[in-house]
């Protein structure tokens, strides 16, 4: 019995040493020696305390021997709880800001000369103002149908009816240079910058907010001609400047010089332009007699395959002898009647222009179920300039119906 009181007493005298080990004796710094690599501590029958977070030297391990055998003390049941001193704080959650991704960009506005293609991304829109940084047809494209639509798309959402009061296309080449100089059927379209069409020649339709399509009306072609040297370059630009949703306006345009890097709102080059040039393809087809009809017993209507007269904001495009009453012939059961036809006008209530009005001088009432032919005889063309030469394309036939 005294043996294991004796045993234990020695155990917790060894607990006290190691417990005193923690705190290694202070030195001056001129004395401290340099720390020791823990694995050149050679291993013995005795085992060593290196007091932990410290770099001891081979002269602080203090040896110390287990006992044999162990034996250990059971701890108190239930153990004991302590409460802490200063409880632990709640925890706090800072919520961080929420990064919101729109589909608009943001834009900032250069004023640099030019840029590369792929500065911009997949436009070239680099503005705060609103921009134009798609179009077709393309810039400086040839061979565009005069009948084409005008599709445009913009760095940002847009004021439409702005947009729609400021598109025009205009006439790019001045009369006075080049050999463009008049059309075939003798238009002629003015200096550089004089206007063509605008919004009222067009049918709108929009994509949402930033996306817009100008498509022609019926009979509202651009002008073009049989040879290509008289036709001129055309150019699409706005009359002023438009407006985003915001109010904010576009860049400011220069209609006469599109050499300058930032002279308007089209971003769809490497530089800003004010406008975008195209040219038309040419129009060899002649047009043909489609159908007669008789309206009134002193009315009967012409229609042509094709529109015989342009109506543009500049001027109009027809050939002379189309409203002449001596280029046409009418005959009843092919007897030709002299000085049949009053007047020759263009239809006015036919949009597309393909249709003459002829008012005769005779009463046609008296000639029912008779055959009546109106025949072409003066040279005729369509505002391209292509004439007529086809024998039978220059005549109809119609019966006269009863009842007029």
């Amino acid at each position: 019995m005294k043996k294991h009181i004796y045993q234990f007493i020695s155990l917790q005298c060894i607990f006290l040493a190691l417990i005193s080990c923690s705190s290694p004796p202070q030195t001056s710094a001129s004395e401290q020696t340099p720390p020791v690599n823990k694995e050149n501590v050679k291993d013995t029958s005795a085992g060593y305390v290196i007091p932990p977070a410290t770099n001891p030297t081979p002269s602080q391990l203090i040896p110390f021997y287990m006992p044999s055998p162990l034996v250990f003390t059971p701890l108190p049941t239930p153990l004991p709880v302590y409460p802490s001193a200063t409880p632990f704080p709640t925890p706090t959650i800072t919520p961080i800001p929420q990064i919101i991704v729109t589909s608009t960009p943001v834009y900032y506005t250069y004023t640099g000369g030019s840029l590369p293609h792929a500065y911009g991304g997949m436009n070239y829109a680099l503005s705060d103002s609103p921009e134009v940084t798609t179009i077709e047809p393309a810039y400086n494209s040839t061979g565009i149908s005069p009948t084409a639509s005008f599709k445009l798309t913009f760095s940002e959402d847009v004021d439409k009816s702005s947009v729609e009061d400021g598109f025009v296309i205009q006439i790019n080449t001045d009369q006075t240079t080049g050999t463009s100089s008049a059309f075939t059927v003798g238009y002629a379209y003015g200096n550089k910058g004089a206007n063509v069409y605008d919004k009222s020649s067009y049918n709108i339709s929009w994509n949402g907010e930033n996306k817009v399509t100008f498509t022609p009306k019926a009979g509202f072609a651009l002008p073009t001609d049989k040879n290509s040297n008289k036709i001129p370059q055309y150019r699409v630009t706005f009359k002023e400047p438009f407006q985003d949703k915001s109010g904010v306006y576009s860049r400011a345009i220069a209609h006469l010089d599109d050499s300058l890097p930032e002279d308007g709102p089209f971003r769809v080059t490497s530089t800003w332009k004010g406008l975008v040039p195209f040219m038309v393809a040419t129009d060899g087809d002649a047009p043909k007699i489609d159908s007669v009809y008789i309206t009134y017993k002193t009315t009967i209507k012409m229609k042509f395959t094709e529109p015989m007269a342009l109506y543009t904001l500049t001027d109009n495009i027809y050939n002379e002898n189309l409203i002449k009453s001596l280029a046409y012939e009418l005959s009843i059961d092919n007897v030709v009647i002299p000085a049949a036809i009053d007047s020759a006008l263009i239809d006015e209530t036919d949009n597309s222009h393909s249709t003459i009005k002829l008012t005769t001088t005779v009463d046609l009432s008296s000639y029912s179920t008779k055959t009546l032919q109106v025949k072409i005889v003066l040279p005729l063309s369509d505002p391209a300039g292509n004439e007529i030469t086809n024998e039978n394309d220059k005549y109809k036939t119609v019966i006269i119906p009863n009842g007029l």
